[in-house]
């Protein structure tokens, strides 16, 4: 398996700077604590039937992606090559995380960071630097929109990378608006989504960073087997 790391920005962001934002946005890629939160967006997401030949993924995301702090051989997509490598020996798995990312940056250096590698299958998981640097979340959406578009066009199959409100209570509020943003695109593009990234890893202080938000190496192993999981049983079916 060939894995490619590829764009990671110097940009760093602090602890003190994200904790500011953070602590009225915790939700973001967390578990969620309702039941009810499938059935209130209740989406039959897709499956993806692709060749059995030599397979690209692009990993378009932001420092969850990139490996915030991390070696390079820790980050998540490289971790996930390393999970699926007996069963998909041909796949390459490209890293295009820039740590403080946002939509409109992914979508802005969508052509090199992603047309330009030609791949078979895009994971996008974006949006969570939209809502702590205060954007909206409509036009989060539409640069979100704008990228899938731009990948299908390009013959891309696309997959989703969510975020998950805390409870239900938080549904009409920002922080439900960015949450619904993509099974809402998962329903209207029929893709597969995977809506909780950081699963089992948020608030496990022996899973993160010392800034207590990213997760290290041993969170990060967490994360890419969900992720593997996903790309398993939705996106790299035979």
């Amino acid at each position: 398996m060939k894995i490619t790391h590829f764009n990671i920005s110097a940009l760093f962001i602090t602890a003190f700077a994200l904790s500011a934002c953070i602590g009225e946005s915790s939700y973001l890629n967390t578990v969620p604590q309702s039941p009810n939160y499938a059935a209130a967006h209740s989406v039959t997401y897709a499956k993806m039937t692709v060749s059995t030949d030599t397979r690209t993924i692009v990993f378009l995301g932001d420092s969850l992606t990139a490996g915030f702090g991390l070696s390079r051989k820790d980050a998540l997509p490289q971790q996930v090559a390393a999970q699926l490598q007996d069963s998909y020996p041909n796949l390459t798995i490209i890293n295009s995380g820039r740590s403080g990312d946002t939509t409109s940056g992914g979508l802005a250096r969508y052509e090199k960071s992603v047309a330009a590698h030609n791949p078979d299958i895009l994971i996008l998981a974006l949006g969570a630097n939209d809502y702590i640097y205060g954007r909206d979340a409509k036009t989060a959406k539409a640069n979100l929109t704008a990228i899938i578009d731009k990948a299908q066009s390009d013959g891309i199959q696309v997959a989703l990378a969510g975020l998950v409100p805390q409870s239900m209570a938080k549904l009409q509020s920002r922080e439900g608006r960015f949450a619904a943003i993509y099974p809402d695109l998962a329903k209207q593009y029929n893709l597969p989504l995977h809506a909780e990234l950081t699963r089992g890893v948020t608030g496990n202080r022996d899973l993160l960073l010392w800034d207590q938000l990213h997760p290290n190496a041993r969170g990060v192993t967490v994360m890419a087997s969900n992720m593997a999981d996903f790309l398993k049983t939705a996106v790299l079916i035979k």
